[in-house]
């Protein structure tokens, strides 16, 4: 009785705080079962008792860490304040996500140092912000980049094997995808554990730029969860509705979407011109091997598109490889997750490029790959020691030893599928047949595709000049003439024309046998001994195909692409007076004759896609010019790798503009994009109008000798991500730049730039410049370096510029201003001398200089001489011993003993 009284008495200290706890578990519950019944997760049905379990584990979490405390060494500690937290939470998920709506923050970076950013949710689903552990994205400041990244993701896991999104992200950029980098990390916010995230790349504008890819247009289609678009189809690939852009080419509206529609409009008439094939045949090898089914129709698409190379490409986002219940039958053929992969499965181009993206893997990537998961398992097994429970998608309940368990079996998953496409793919034995017909010999391929064929003819039979492949497409002969394909080899002939078995769409992609007709005229097709085959497959060794007797034909089946006859090896010719009055567009090479003049009419214009010869003489120079000198002409424009080693010698540009489109760009009169190994030699561009540049060059090789450039309207020359050598030319009264340089490395010698506008060369976006025996005059600057660029100057005069030399920092995202060196030369009459902006450092060593900029604590200068201008060189080397580069430069260019290789300004270069 006295042990009841007693109970009765303190029964409040145990009633009142287990009636809080299961009033406050009771009111969580409920807000979270209703909250999910509002936003709903794939239209499952919302369920109070998964609502209860996720709350309890919570308030448990809770409990412990105001017991025990939490107290673990994240790897990014996030600083919000309440105010913050409730702005984000109090009307979710309007109030959290979207756009900017970012709220303010801090976080400790790696050197100790705590600084302002903002955050925001991220995510379609509400398993990335409903619950308590949430996706988050990062803003910091302009100038307090992490790494070389403005914005990036901290994204709360799927499942219990939370190190797949991660290893997905691995694998693409091995393969050379577009893909964001990735890391598994722990987070701390306001010193508390806060759970395991994977750190993701933002996919932006400045994705591009860190991959040295001309800013372009990102497309991202997610037509599920919060981003449906109701009211339109679902599809991605119906309607450009459905996509948003991520970035977008500033050159055109910001809404525009041409190239988008340009290509699903294509697409529906199984036209593909548009896409880069081998990007997407890799990115279909990726998707098997990861056997994920993510990439589907409505959701996680992001595609870039290139104005420079006129393509798309798919860009890797959320690919959750290696789930569990996608893992169960991997490697029976090809994933056809999407309409767009179903029609491309179907297209011998994109087939190729896929069995060709699995060899490349398997040769190549396999094994490091295999130990790249190993090693991020370890890692992350000590990282989920941490972890106390975490909810994933569907509210289901993780904790430590569930996570540890599910990452530790990882690696035996992904070895499993990768073998097993291994198996189904690159490790598969062809089966190969032929019979000789009264025409030649037909052939029967199935299971590999083949990369050549080699047909054996009886030893002193005379080997055939001429072979069409014939086959049958829906029902209807096809016939192709491959006879430029054919290679001699002793007794046989070699035909360089890839093959491919037919294909079946079921659930997936397979290869059924398929067969085609050689023709062949003359006497040689009845002495063939034997047909050899070269597989697409790890043993590509030549394989005997069996001969047999009465093989049927077996036709394709709505497929494009089977085989390219190859184009014509005659060029067209250009001689004489020739008048161009529209845009147009040749694939073959092009000759034109010395002497000749192209007469274009306003904005007309010739796009090559084929090697240019356009070599005149002094006596007989080209000329490309407008037939109306007020009604300017568009652009001579020479496109990808089969316009390489160009040459144009003794050619003269004039009254020039450009050319552009909804699907391209063409800025300068000369444009060269994806080219390599171009010469342009003892040739005169002068008074471009309208567009920016006189010549322009993108992801290309150029070499300019003994030209000159005059009067351009804005730059002369324009280099984007390229390599280009200029020698002995000139660069005169230039309306903006007189060479421009964007992420190129560029060698400039005996090279005259004066009169620019702005800068008499321009050093940009992570460039390499090295200049010797040059002059740069005359101009607002004489050579500027910006944005973790690195100028290096030799035996050069820069003289008469408001600023000599100029180093700063324009685009935040390189995380850096400019180098400039400035060695054996002469400064002489600039306005300024030198100048340096606090990311910056500019040197000027063992020169002449006849005033020092004063205030300019980036500037130094070692071993300067006021007086002599041909006084012998000092020490260079001992001061450049700290640049590498400089010094390896010094040592390949620079004159050590005197100044005579400098030019003088009345003589030129």
């Amino acid at each position: 009785m006295r042990l009841i009284r007693l109970l009765w008495r303190y029964s409040l200290f145990v009633t009142v705080p287990v009636s809080i706890l299961f009033a406050t578990w009771g009111l969580r519950t409920l807000q979270l079962y209703y909250a999910e019944y509002e936003f709903g997760l794939f239209g499952r049905s919302t369920i109070l008792y998964d609502s209860g379990r996720v709350t309890a584990v919570y308030l448990q979490d809770s409990m412990q860490e105001a017991i025990l405390g939490s107290n673990v060494d994240a790897d990014f500690n996030l600083f919000l304040d309440d105010g913050v937290l409730r702005q984000l939470n109090s009307d979710l998920p309007y109030s959290g996500l979207g756009g900017e709506n970012f709220q303010p923050a801090y976080m400790a970076y790696p050197n100790g140092e705590i600084e302002r950013i903002q955050v925001r949710y991220r995510g379609d689903m509400t398993n990335h912000w409903l619950f308590k552990a949430k996706s988050l994205r990062i803003k910091t400041r302009k100038k307090m980049l992490l790494g070389d990244m403005r914005r990036f993701n901290l994204v709360v896991n799927e499942g219990d094997d939370i190190v797949g999104p991660h290893l997905s992200y691995q694998l693409a950029n091995m393969m050379g995808l577009l893909a964001p980098a990735s890391e598994m990390v722990t987070v701390n916010i306001n010193g508390k554990f806060d759970g395991l995230r994977m750190f993701v790349e933002q996919v932006d504008e400045s994705f591009l730029r860190r991959r040295n890819i001309m800013p372009g247009d990102i497309y991202s289609g997610d037509n599920i969860g919060r981003s449906r678009y109701w009211g339109l189809p679902r599809s991605l690939f119906e309607s450009s509705l459905n996509w948003d852009k991520a970035s977008a080419n500033n050159h055109y509206p910001l809404d525009s979407k041409a190239p988008l529609e340009a290509m699903l409009e294509s697409a529906k008439r199984k036209e593909f011109t548009s896409l880069d094939m081998e990007a997407f045949g890799t990115f279909a090898a990726y998707i098997d091997l990861i056997n994920n089914w993510h990439h589907d129709g409505f959701h996680n698409w992001k595609l870039h598109y290139d104005h420079y190379t006129e393509r798309f490409s798919p860009i890797v986002w959320d690919s959750d490889g290696w789930l569990d219940y996608w893992a169960d039958s991997p490697g029976r053929g090809g994933i056809i997750s999407a309409p767009l992969l179903r029609d491309l499965y179907l297209d011998h181009d994109f087939l190729f490029e896929r069995q060709k993206a699995l060899l490349k893997f398997y040769r190549n990537f396999e094994a490091e790959f295999l130990q790249v998961v190993e090693n991020d398992v370890l890692a992350l097994q000590e990282k989920a020691a941490d972890i106390t429970h975490y909810v994933a998608l569907l509210k289901d309940i993780y904790g430590s030893t569930d996570v540890q368990r599910a990452v530790s079996e990882f690696p035996d998953k992904v070895g499993r599928v990768l073998h097993e496409v291994k198996e189904a793919t690159v490790d598969l034995s062809g089966v190969y047949a032929f019979e000789p017909t009264a025409a030649g010999v037909r052939v029967e391929i199935s299971r590999v595709p083949v990369s050549r064929l080699r047909i054996e003819f009886e030893t002193g039979t005379p080997l055939p000049e001429k072979m069409i492949v014939q086959y049958t497409l829906d029902g209807e002969l096809i016939e192709r003439d491959v006879s430029l394909l054919l290679e001699r080899d002793g007794n046989s002939i070699v035909v360089n024309q890839r093959l491919m078995p037919a294909s079946v769409l079921e659930e997936r992609h397979r290869f059924r046998a398929a067969t085609y007709d050689l023709l062949i005229e003359g006497a040689s097709k009845d002495a063939i001994a034997q047909v050899w085959m070269s597989p697409m497959s790890m043993d590509d060794n030549e394989i005997a195909a069996n001969q047999r007797k009465n093989i049927e034909i077996i036709e394709f089946i709505g497929e494009s692409n089977i085989v390219h006859e190859p184009i014509n090896p005659e060029p067209v010719i250009f001689s004489g007076s020739v008048a161009i009055d529209d845009f147009r567009t040749i694939y073959r090479d092009v000759v034109i004759q010395p002497g000749t003049q192209l007469l274009f009419g306003e904005g007309a214009g010739l796009r090559i896609y084929g090697k240019l010869h356009a070599v005149g003489t002094q006596t007989l120079p080209i000329t490309f010019t407008a037939k109306n000198r007020d009604a300017p002409w568009g652009a001579l424009v020479l496109k990808d790798d089969r316009a390489d080693d160009s040459r144009i010698v003794h050619c003269t540009f004039e009254n020039g503009s450009g050319l552009k489109g909804s699907t391209f760009e063409y800025t300068a009169l000369l444009s060269i994009h994806n080219v390599t190994g171009v010469l342009i030699e003892k040739s005169l561009f002068k008074d471009s109008r309208i567009t920016d540049d006189m010549l322009h060059t993108v992801y290309s090789d150029v070499t300019i000798l003994d030209s000159e450039f005059h009067r351009s309207r804005s730059d002369a020359a324009d280099l984007d991500i390229s390599t280009a050598q200029i020698i002995n030319s000139k660069f005169l009264y230039s309306g903006n730049d007189g060479l421009d340089l964007m992420s190129t490395q560029a060698v400039v010698r005996r090279s005259t730039f004066s009169d620019s506008g702005d800068k008499a060369v321009s050093v940009g976006e992570n460039s390499e410049l090295i200049a010797v025996n040059s002059i740069f005059s005359n101009s607002e600057v004489g050579v500027q370096s910006k944005d973790r660029s690195h100028a290096m100057i030799f035996n050069s005069v820069i003289s008469e510029n408001k600023i000599g030399v100029d180093a700063y920092q324009k685009n935040l995202q390189y995380g850096g201003g400019g180098t400039l060196t400035v060695t054996n030369s002469i400064l002489e009459n600039n306005h300024e001398t030198a100048t340096a902006d606090g990311t910056s450092k500019v040197a000027v060593i063992d020169s002449y200089v006849d005033a020092i900029t004063k205030g300019e604590s980036n500037v130094s200068y070692a071993l300067i001489d006021s007086s002599n201008k041909l006084r012998p060189a000092g020490d260079a080397l001992s001061v450049l011993a700290g640049d590498v580069k400089a010094a390896a430069a010094f040592r390949m260019f620079a004159d050590r003993k005197v100044r005579g290789l400098t030019p003088s300004k009345g003589n030129g270069p």
